[in-house]
C-alpha cells in the first residue's frame, strides 16, 4: 500500500466506522462561568491546580473560577499583590502547586496560592541573567526543579531558588543548538528529556547527560511543507511516543524519534489542520483544539478521527465557529479557551443511555410526560403518559407505535398505573377511572364511579393482579378496591378509624402482590400496610415504628426476597418478611449515604443485584451488599432527570425509566462504575482589615490561619465539579462534633469563636449525590491578655494570694488585736508593777533622801572638817610657826640671825600661800577659766596620773574651745568624777578619755580597765542614796539635757557615756 492510501484509508475508516465516543451521543460544550463574572473573551491558556480549581489566562487578565464566582487577579505596576500585564500567554503549575503566569510584554510571573502574592521575573537587556525575552510562550519543569521558559527570542532555564536564569539561542554554526529561537512550548517527557516546540524550527530534544539539542525537522522527516514545523503542543503517549500538534496536522514520533508519521485529519483543508493544543482524555482518547473545526479525538487504537460533536461550530451545542486555543480536561470535564468567545465546558458521558426522546417526532409519543411503564419478560413494553394515553414500544424500542381505532379519551387519558392480567389483558389506572384492554390493546371496557360497579370516585393510581387472579386497583382518596375473577362488582376496603386492623389511610399510592394472600398497600399520607387478603386485617407500618415518611411512593420486590419502599422524603427502606408474615425494617437508606434524593419514585433490580432509583434528581444506582452508589444526572449524560412515581420497569432488552422528557432505557447488566467524588475546597478567607475594608486571603493551600479573639471570619468553600445541579454543604469546627447544615450557601460566617485552635472541615455534596471532605484548616484564635491560660492562671493565684493575704492580713490583724490586747494586759500588769515598785521605789527613794541629806551633811560636815584640818594642820601650824620665828627675828641681837629667821618665816609663808592655792585648785581649778576645758583637763588628769600612779589618755577631735560655761564645768566634774571613781573603786590601771563632737552632741567616754561591776545592783544602791558621785554625774547630765550610760560587767571595766545636746551653738563648728 502506498504512503498517500493509506490515510485515505483512514479517513474512510473514520466515516464510517462507529467510534465508542460518537456511539454514546456527542459531547455538548456550553459557555462557562459567563454569569459568574468569567465574561472574557480571547482565552489562551486553561489551567486546572492540584485544588481542582480553574485557572483561566486571558487577553483581560488573570482569573480564577470555582464554578460560583469568577475572581480576577488585580493588574498593576508589578507590586507583590498584582500582575505586570494583564496580556496573558500561558500557565503552568510546578511541583510546589506554584503557578507560573506568561505575560506578553512583561515577562513572568510566579503565585504563591498560600500567600496570595506574586514575584516577578523581567527581561533585562543589560543583565544576561534575566529572561531572554519579555513575551514569554510555554513552560515546564525539569527533575531536577528547574523551569524551562520559551519566550519569542530563546529559550530559558530559570533556578526558582536564585532567579537565575541561564540562556539558550539558536546558532547557524552549532547544529547543536536550539533549532530556532521562538520557542513557543516546552515539555519535560518521562525519560527526563525536554521537548522544545519552536516556530519555524520543528523540535529540539536536549536529553539527560548530553550537551546541545537533537533536531527534529518535521519537513524532512515527512516530506511536507515547512509549515509543518511550526509546532504548538505536546503529549506524552504511554509507550513513550510523542504526538505532536503542528500547523499542518497531527505528528506522532515514536519511542526514541526513530520514527516519524502524521495522522490524517477530517476534512484535509488547511485551516482545519492547525492543531493549536493537544490532551488526553478517558479511555486514552487524544482531544485537540483546532483553528477552525472545533475538537477532534483521536483514538491510538483503531487510528479514527472524529469530531467531539459532529455539529458544525456554532450550532447549539457546539463550539463558536471561532479559532479554539487550548483545552484542559479534569476527570470527565473537558474545559476548553476560544479566541474571542470565553471558555466552554463540555462533560464527557459516563454510561451509554438509550432515549425515547418524546421531543423527537420520530418517537411518535403523544405527550413528553411519561407516567407509567409497563414490560414483562416475553412481552413488549407499553408507555403511559399524562395526556396521551397508552402507546406500544416497537420492536426495536426506539419509537412508539399507534393503535388504530383506539377511542380519543383513552388517547387523551392520563396514565398513573398498568398491569398485565393473567389472562393477558392489560389493566390501565388513568385520571378518569380503569380501563380493561386486550392483549394487543384493543379496549374492551372502562369502568369508573359512575359505572355502577362498585369502583370508587378519583384517580386510579395502582393495580395489582395476585396468584389467584383478584384484580387489586388502588384508587386516590376512595380506598382499595377489589375485583374477584368473574366478578363483576367492587368490594370496598377503606379505612375505618375504629378498628385498627384496617387501612391506615384511603389514598393508594401504590400496590405490590406477595402472594400466600398477602398484599403490600402503600399510601399517600399514611404509611405502609401489609394486608392478609383471605380474612382481611391489615399491619400498618407508619413513621411511629421506624417509616422514613408517611408517603410512600414505590413498592419492589428483588429476587433476594426482600421488599424495598420508597417514600417522598424518606429515603429508601429494606424490609424482611418473617415467616410469621410481619415486616421487619432492616435498613433505610437516604442522601447522607448518597442517594441523589430522600423522595423515591421508582426501583428496578439489575443483574448483578444492584437497584436502580430514579426520583425527581436523577438515577441512582445502589448495591445494597457493599453500600456502593453511584448517581446519574444530566452532567454524567442522563438525558431526562425528573422521574415519575412507579414509571419504572423491566424487561430483557432494558431497565425502564419514564420522566418528564420521554424514557431513560439502560441495559441490564450494565457495570456499576462508581464515580470519585468531586474536590471541596476552601476558596478565600475574609475579614475586616479594621479601616473599613476587607482583608481576603486564599484559602486552598492554607492548613493554618490566626485571628484574633472577637474578630468575624467569612470562610467561602465550593464543590468543584462546575455543575449545574444542586450543591449542599456542611461544616463543623473539631473531628468530633456534628456536621452542621448550610443548605446550598458556600459561605459560613464565624462569630466570637472561643480561644484556641478550632479544626474547621468543609463537607460537600456535588451535583451527582457524592459527599467529599475538604482539607481540614486549623483556625487559631489568639485571645487577648484577660483571656490567656497564663492570665488566668496568673489572676487565680493572685486570686489566691490575695485571699491567703486578706486572711493572712486578717489574722494578723486579729493576732495584732491579741497582742495589743495582751500588750495591754502586759502593760496594766506592768504598771501595777510599776506602781508597787514606784511606791517600794518612794519608799526607797524617801529613804534614800533621808540617807542623802545625812549624807550630804556628813559630806559637808568632812569637807569642813577636811579644810578645817587643812587649815589648822597645815596653815595654823605653819602660821603659828612663823608668827615665833618673826617674834624670834625681832628679838634676835644681831641682823644675821635676824636675817636667817626672817627668811625661814618668809619661806613658811611661801608654803601657805602654796597650801591655799591647793586647797583653791582642788575646789575649782583657775586654769579651766583661763586655758579652756581640753587644756583644763590635760593639765587634771596628768596631775591625777602622777600622783596615783595611772596611766590616763585624754583623746579629742575637732577644736572645743567653743565649749565655755556650766558645759564646761559640767564635762571636767564628770570626768574629774569618773576618773576619780575608776581609780578608787575600780582598781584600774588604764583609763582613756575621749570627747568628740558630730555636730548635733558632745559625747564624753570614760573607759577603764579596772574590775567593773554589775550595773543593776549599783543603779539600786545609787537609788538608795548610796552613791553620792554616780547620782551627782546623773543630775548634771540631765541638768543639761542629755543622756548617760553605763557598760560594765564584773571583770570586764567599765565604759561611761554621756552625750550631751548642743544644736544650733552659735560657735559650734558646721561638720558635713
Amino acid at each position: 500500500m502506498t504512503g498517500r492510501a493509506l490515510p485515505l484509508l483512514l479517513i474512510v475508516v473514520s466515516l464510517f466506522w462507529p467510534s465508542p465516543l460518537l456511539a454514546q451521543g456527542a459531547v455538548e460544550f456550553e459557555p462557562l462561568g459567563v454569569a459568574q463574572g468569567l465574561d472574557v473573551k480571547v482565552v489562551p491558556s486553561l489551567l486546572v491546580d492540584r485544588s481542582g480549581l480553574l485557572w483561566v489566562a486571558t487577553r483581560e487578565g488573570l482569573y480564577r473560577y470555582d464554578g460560583y464566582e469568577a475572581r480576577r487577579m488585580p493588574v498593576g505596576k508589578g507590586g507583590p499583590g498584582e500582575l505586570p500585564d494583564g496580556d496573558l500567554r500561558a500557565l503552568f503549575e510546578d511541583s510546589h502547586g506554584r503557578i507560573w503566569v506568561a505575560s506578553n510584554t512583561a515577562g513572568l510571573s510566579r503565585y504563591d496560592p498560600k500567600s496570595g502574592s506574586f514575584r516577578h521575573y523581567r527581561h533585562d537587556v543589560a543583565d544576561p541573567n534575566t529572561l531572554s525575552h519579555a513575551s514569554i510562550y510555554g513552560m515546564a519543569e525539569d527533575h531536577s526543579g528547574h523551569l524551562w521558559v520559551g519566550s519569542q527570542i530563546g529559550l530559558n532555564r530559570l533556578d526558582p531558588a536564585t532567579g537565575i536564569v541561564e540562556r539558550y539561542f539558536h546558532d547557524p554554526d552549532d547544529p547543536r543548538s536550539l533549532s530556532h529561537d521562538y520557542a513557543y512550548t516546552v515539555h519535560a517527557d518521562r525519560a527526563g528529556n525536554l521537548w522544545v516546540a519552536t516556530v519555524g524550527g520543528g523540535i529540539s530534544i536536549r536529553r539527560p547527560g548530553r550537551t546541545g539539542f537533537d533536531r527534529i525537522d518535521l519537513s524532512v522527516h515527512l516530506a511536507e511543507r515547512p509549515e509543518i514545523n511550526d509546532v504548538f503542543a505536546f503529549a506524552e503517549g504511554r509507550d513513550g511516543s510523542m504526538f505532536v500538534g503542528t500547523r499542518s496536522g497531527l505528528v506522532e514520533i515514536g519511542p526514541g524519534a526513530r520514527e516519524v508519521r502524521q495522522i490524517p485529519l477530517i476534512p484535509e483543508s488547511k485551516t482545519a489542520r492547525i492543531i493549536t493544543d493537544l490532551a488526553w482524555g478517558p479511555r486514552g482518547r487524544l482531544w485537540m483544539t483546532t483553528m477552525a473545526k472545533g475538537v477532534l479525538v483521536y483514538d491510538p487504537d483503531d487510528g479514527s478521527v472524529v469530531p467531539a460533536n459532529p455539529e458544525l461550530p456554532g450550532q447549539p451545542g457546539q463550539l463558536p465557529a471561532l479559532p479554539q486555543m487550548n483545552l484542559v480536561i479534569s476527570g470527565r470535564r473537558v474545559f476548553v479557551g476560544t479566541w474571542g468567545s470565553g471558555v466552554y465546558l463540555a462533560r464527557l458521558p459516563e454510561e451509554r443511555f438509550g432515549f425515547l426522546d418524546a421531543d423527537s417526532e420520530t418517537s411518535h409519543l403523544r405527550n413528553r410526560n411519561v407516567t407509567a411503564i409497563l414490560s414483562g419478560e416475553g412481552s413488549r413494553p407499553w408507555v403511559g403518559t399524562f395526556g396521551g394515553g397508552v402507546q406500544p414500544l416497537a420492536e426495536d424500542r426506539k419509537r412508539v407505535e399507534k393503535l388504530p381505532g383506539t377511542p380519543s379519551q383513552l388517547n387523551t387519558d392520563g396514565v398513573l398505573a398498568m398491569t398485565r392480567r393473567q389472562s393477558g389483558e392489560i389493566a390501565v389506572g388513568t385520571n378518569h377511572g380503569l380501563w380493561l384492554l386486550s392483549a394487543g390493546g384493543t379496549p374492551l371496557e372502562r369502568i369508573s364511579g359512575d359505572s355502577g360497579r362498585g369502583l370508587g370516585d378519583g384517580y386510579v393510581t395502582s393495580l395489582a393482579e395476585d396468584d389467584r387472579g383478584v384484580l387489586w386497583v388502588g384508587v386516590g382518596g376512595s380506598g382499595l378496591f377489589r375485583l374477584s375473577p368473574g366478578g363483576e362488582q367492587f368490594d370496598s376496603l377503606q379505612h375505618d378509624p375504629h378498628r385498627v386492623d384496617s387501612l391506615s389511610g384511603n389514598y393508594i399510592s401504590g400496590l405490590l402482590d406477595l402472594g400466600k394472600g398477602l398484599l403490600l398497600v402503600g399510601t399517600r399520607s399514611n404509611g405502609l400496610n401489609l394486608c392478609r387478603t383471605e380474612v382481611w386485617s391489615c399491619q400498618r407500618f407508619t413513621v411511629a415504628e421506624g417509616l422514613g415518611h408517611h408517603s410512600v411512593t414505590g413498592l419492589y420486590r428483588s429476587d433476594s426476597g426482600y421488599l424495598w419502599v420508597g417514600t417522598n422524603g424518606g429515603g429508601l427502606h429494606q424490609f424482611a418478611l418473617t415467616g410469621g408474615g410481619q415486616l421487619r425494617l432492616l435498613r433505610r437508606w437516604t442522601e447522607r449515604d448518597g442517594l441523589l434524593s430522600d423522595g423515591v419514585a421508582g426501583i428496578i433490580e439489575d443483574n448483578d443485584g444492584s437497584l436502580w432509583i430514579s426520583s425527581h434528581r436523577g438515577l441512582t444506582r445502589l448495591q445494597p451488599a457493599t453500600g456502593a452508589v453511584a448517581n446519574h444526572v444530566a452532567e454524567s449524560g442522563l438525558p431526562v432527570t425528573h422521574f415519575n412515581v412507579r414509571a419504572a420497569a423491566r424487561d430483557e432488552h432494558y431497565l425502564y425509566f419514564g420522566g418528564l422528557g420521554g424514557v431513560v432505557k439502560v441495559p441490564p447488566g450494565t457495570p456499576m462504575r462508581e464515580r470519585d467524588p468531586s474536590p471541596v475546597r476552601m476558596i478565600e478567607l475574609t475579614r475586616p482589615d479594621g479601616q473599613g475594608g476587607l482583608n481576603i486571603q486564599p484559602a486552598t493551600a492554607l492548613s493554618a490561619y490566626s485571628m484574633r479573639w472577637g474578630e468575624m471570619l467569612s470562610v467561602s468553600f465550593a464543590v468543584l465539579d462546575y455543575a449545574r445541579g444542586q450543591h449542599q454543604y456542611q461544616y463543623r469546627l473539631d473531628e468530633e462534633s456534628d456536621w452542621q447544615a448550610l443548605g446550598e450557601r458556600h459561605v459560613v460566617t464565624l462569630l466570637e469563636l472561643s480561644p484556641g485552635v478550632h479544626r474547621l472541615s468543609i463537607r460537600g455534596r456535588d451535583a451527582f449525590g457524592n459527599w467529599s471532605v475538604s482539607p481540614s484548616l486549623d483556625l487559631e484564635v489568639i485571645p487577648p491578655l484577660w483571656m490567656t491560660l497564663e492570665f488566668r492562671v496568673g489572676g487565680l493565684l493572685l486570686l489566691l494570694v490575695g485571699t491567703w493575704g486578706w486572711h493572712r492580713h486578717r489574722v494578723r490583724g486579729l493576732r495584732r488585736r491579741n497582742r495589743r490586747l495582751e500588750k495591754l494586759q502586759r502593760e496594766k500588769e506592768l504598771a501595777l508593777q510599776r506602781v508597787r515598785e514606784s511606791r517600794e521605789e518612794l519608799s526607797q527613794a524617801h529613804t534614800g533622801l533621808r540617807n542623802l541629806t545625812h549624807r550630804m551633811q556628813s559630806t559637808r560636815e568632812e569637807q569642813r572638817q577636811l579644810i578645817a584640818r587643812e587649815l589648822h594642820d597645815e596653815l595654823g601650824q605653819t602660821l603659828t610657826a612663823t608668827k615665833i620665828s618673826l617674834q624670834r627675828a625681832g628679838g634676835a641681837a644681831d641682823a644675821g640671825a635676824a636675817g636667817g629667821l626672817l627668811a625661814s618665816a618668809i619661806a613658811m609663808i611661801d608654803s601657805m600661800i602654796a597650801q591655799v592655792r591647793n586647797i583653791s585648785l582642788s575646789l575649782r581649778p583657775p586654769l579651766l577659766d583661763e586655758a579652756g576645758l581640753v587644756e583644763a583637763l590635760r593639765v587634771h588628769l596628768d596631775s591625777v596620773s602622777d600622783r596615783a600612779g595611772v596611766q590616763i589618755g585624754l583623746v579629742t577631735q575637732f577644736d572645743l574651745s567653743w565649749i565655755e560655761g556650766d558645759l564646761r564645768t559640767t564635762i571636767f566634774r564628770l570626768v574629774q568624777e569618773a576618773v576619780n571613781n575608776a581609780i578608787r573603786h575600780a582598781c584600774a590601771s588604764r583609763i582613756e578619755v575621749r570627747l568628740r563632737y558630730d555636730a548635733q552632741r558632745l559625747i564624753l567616754e570614760v573607759e577603764d580597765n579596772g574590775c567593773g561591776f554589775e550595773p543593776v545592783e549599783v543603779w539600786a544602791r545609787a537609788r538608795r542614796g548610796e552613791h553620792l558621785g554616780l547620782l551627782g554625774m546623773l543630775e548634771r547630765v540631765h541638768g543639761v539635757c542629755g543622756e548617760m550610760h553605763f557598760d560594765s560587767s564584773p571583770g570586764s571595766g567599765c565604759r561611761v557615756t554621756a552625750k550631751i545636746p548642743v544644736l544650733n551653738h552659735a560657735e559650734a563648728p558646721i561638720l558635713e
